[in-house]
């Protein structure tokens, strides 16, 4: 994605959030599309629309004295979760929009509607471990294990998954669990195989992450690591919580940040790694309302 198209992205984004009263997040979105366009060459030249991006930053600012901190978030409508989907789903691949607006849902804290989007997208998806992968993270943010327990054992028995998905699917299921501190019995494959019988799994390998250390700078003379579980994750992309408590760290994770040092841990070991912030949206509802998910892309 080119820079230009970055950018409209972020302004289209801020536009939805803004439409509807969303101001933090519309403000973040606009901030983000003005950094970009701060530091490119070609588009500094853009004054006529970055004139304009300032001004809507400055009627959000205005906007935003006036509301109470302790003012709680909106109620998403259905009608307005159905926007917030296809207005963050850009790719022009139907599987792969469907899973950017699924994906978008889930980053709001809308939970239920983002599993009940993911499993749709099982029905025909050419990625279904990483799709059953998010079903199940969607359960366990909603504080429902017993439910991605009982999914798990209803593709156990099914035939949408062979045999060794289901394993994986159950190592995953096992390994995500116990990274929350969540005791609860899955049961374990036993006997004829689920599924088609000796089929290899036929999405590209892929690192479960369970948790990331990450080192951070602010300014010249302060360091330090923080360590978040993840939330989310879509290939190399991992969403992780920020609690708005943590006011500097919530400053400084913003859109672009690159991260020279990201220390990933999973179910067979660690790695060592870098990345880069690619968003950072407020969570409106469940458990995690009022923090921030914010995505980062590993560098492969």
């Amino acid at each position: 994605m080119t820079e230009q198209e970055k950018v409209k992205a972020l302004l289209k984004e801020a536009s939805v959030y803004k439409n509807q009263g969303l101001f933090t997040q519309a403000k973040e979105k606009f901030s983000n599309a003005l950094e970009i366009m701060s530091q490119s060459g070609a588009l500094q030249s853009n004054e006529a629309l970055i004139a304009d991006i300032e001004e809507k930053l400055r009627e959000l600012n205005t906007t935003l004295k006036e509301i109470e901190d302790d003012t709680q978030p909106p109620e998403l409508s259905d009608d307005v979760q159905e926007l917030i989907k296809k207005s963050f789903a850009f790719s022009k691949d139907r599987e792969a929009a469907a899973i950017e607006g699924a994906m978008a849902l889930a980053k709001f804290g809308q939970f239920d509607k983002a599993s009940k989007e993911f499993n749709e997208i099982l029905e025909y998806t050419r990625l279904p471990v990483m799709i059953a992968k998010n079903i199940i993270r969607c359960h366990l943010n909603t504080s429902s294990p017993e439910k991605a327990v009982e999914q798990f054992k209803g593709w156990a028995g099914g035939d949408r998954f062979s045999r060794e998905e289901i394993l994986h699917l159950e190592e995953f299921l096992q390994g995500v669990m116990e990274s929350r501190g969540i005791a609860l019995d899955i049961p374990l494959m036993e006997g004829p195989a689920a599924g088609t019988q000796g089929e290899a799994i036929q999405e590209d390998d892929e690192l479960d992450i369970s948790s990331v250390n990450i080192r951070l700078e602010s300014g010249s003379e302060k360091e330090w690591i923080e360590d978040f579980p993840v939330e989310f994750q879509s290939g190399n992309t991992i969403s992780v919580i920020v609690p708005v408590s943590n006011k500097e760290l919530v400053r400084i994770m913003r859109h672009g940040m690159r991260l020279p040092v990201v220390q990933c841990f999973s179910s067979i070991g660690f790695i060592l790694g870098s990345g880069t912030v690619t968003g950072k949206t407020k969570v409106l509802q469940g458990p995690n309302q009022g923090n921030f998910m914010v995505d980062i892309r590993l560098d492969d």
